[in-house]
């Protein structure tokens, strides 16, 4: 046995003890024409209403190039404008900004964390607070369809050295799950694996030698968490309380899975990544079944970093190279697509599917510090307008058409 096998073998051996020990498309929009049929920007196109965008947040008449009132009502986004951090919530009649409670710490200080939506309804989100190189806390904030954003004074924050939140889960509104990562003077360790026992979190696997990634669960009592050890990949699955070790492919330990999406507790798709050269591979997962997903014509280059999806559908962004191309599953098959008029500074941030299959993608533009916010039709790709001057971070749902999960970190 060579090195580096020994060390995959001596891994794999230590996260199997590990947890053997744990017992636990559509329209809508005033200015429709995202192609000017008649090609003349006359502000009397073929529907015969004169620039019927009545505010026209990019100050060009009736150009036809973004769908201004094209956002359905409930979808949210999370940034900032000239006063500060908010929440923008859709209406009918445009964008109603939504204040967020601030962190106390300096503004310098201070970034906003992951945030996760569950059903269109509750919302979770966090402060991190980060300076001198380390990490010194953070403040979980809850988010209610009704009465907006709050301080989550529930949730207590973990009992270890000062941490940030990486990524946050909950498969109901009483099930809440974290990673935390913390970052002291040049080491930097997400080793904490937290589930909430009523308003306590249990650290779960308890270990300083795993790197805790992503997590999903389809529900409370199941789900799957995905880990480092060294850059050998691990995967842990929950079920009923009780941790295993779910089996990965020898041919992919070498790298970890550092995103999943998942149907349910047996089926879905995951982001594979080789750490030493950041080269990224889309992987399914059927009943502890593995296959690798071939990459579509014209995006043999184009790297997946996150998939988001539904039972039969799932989009792929890629990221940090940018890049106006992204990988579509629809109707049983794979498809390279484009952002078009994203532009090449475009860099994909977060994409949302919702239960009606509308599908949207939020792309930043790196030189100009701005945000766009794409919708993925079948037939076409048309760019809706967000809150005037405003850079947008997350993106969520609200109402009966939201997605049971929505994730941006």
């Amino acid at each position: 046995m060579n090195c580096h096998k020994r060390y995959l073998a001596c891994a794999l051996t230590a996260f199997v003890c590990l947890v053997a020990l744990s017992s636990a498309c559509g329209g809508g929009g005033n200015d429709d024409h995202s192609i000017d049929d008649d090609a003349v920007d006359d502000d009397v196109d073929d529907d015969l209403v004169a620039d019927d965008d009545a505010t026209d947040d990019d100050a060009v008449l009736d150009d036809d190039s973004i769908d201004e009132d094209g956002a359905p009502v409930g979808l949210l986004v999370i940034g900032q404008d000239g006063e500060g951090w908010a929440s923008w919530r859709k209406q009918p009649d445009g964008w109603l900004r939504e204040e967020m409670p601030l962190s106390d710490a300096p503004a310098d200080e201070v970034f906003l964390g992951p945030s996760f939506f569950l059903n269109g309804e509750k919302g979770w989100t966090a402060w991190n607070e980060w300076s001198v190189q380390q990490t010194w806390g953070y403040e979980l904030l809850a988010y209610d369809a009704q009465s907006g954003w709050a301080r989550d004074t529930y949730h207590q924050p973990p009992d270890i050295l000062p941490p940030n939140l990486n990524f946050i889960f909950a498969p109901d509104e009483n099930n809440l799950w974290i990673i935390d990562n913390v970052w002291m003077l040049f080491y930097l360790d997400s080793y904490y694996l937290g589930r909430y026992v009523g308003d306590a979190p249990h650290q779960e696997l308890s270990t300083l030698a795993v790197s805790w990634l992503a997590m999903f669960f389809p529900d409370a009592d199941s789900g799957l968490v995905s880990a480092s050890f060294g850059g050998v990949g691990l995967l842990a699955r929950w079920d009923s309380g009780a941790w295993s070790s779910e089996p990965i492919p020898a041919s992919y330990r070498a790298g970890v899975l550092n995103w999943m999406w998942l149907e349910d507790a047996q089926h879905g798709w995951f982001v594979w990544e080789l750490e030493s050269d950041f080269h990224r591979k889309l992987l399914r997962f059927d009943n502890g079944e593995w296959s690798e997903v071939t990459p579509p014509p014209g995006c043999e280059d184009s790297d997946p970093w996150r998939v988001f999806g539904a039972a039969d559908y799932a989009v792929t962004l890629d990221r940090p190279s940018p890049d106006d191309r992204f990988w579509e599953y629809r109707d049983g098959s794979w498809s390279c697509r484009r952002l078009t008029g994203a532009g090449s500074a475009a860099q994909q941030e977060t994409a949302l599917v919702r239960r009606d299959g509308r599908v949207f993608v939020l792309t930043s533009d790196q030189t100009q510090l701005t945000s766009a916010l794409f919708e993925v039709a079948g037939d076409a790709v048309r760019r809706l307008g967000l809150p005037p001057g405003v850079r947008v971070y997350a993106l969520h749902d609200l109402g009966a058409e939201a997605p049971r999960f929505s994730i941006t970190e």
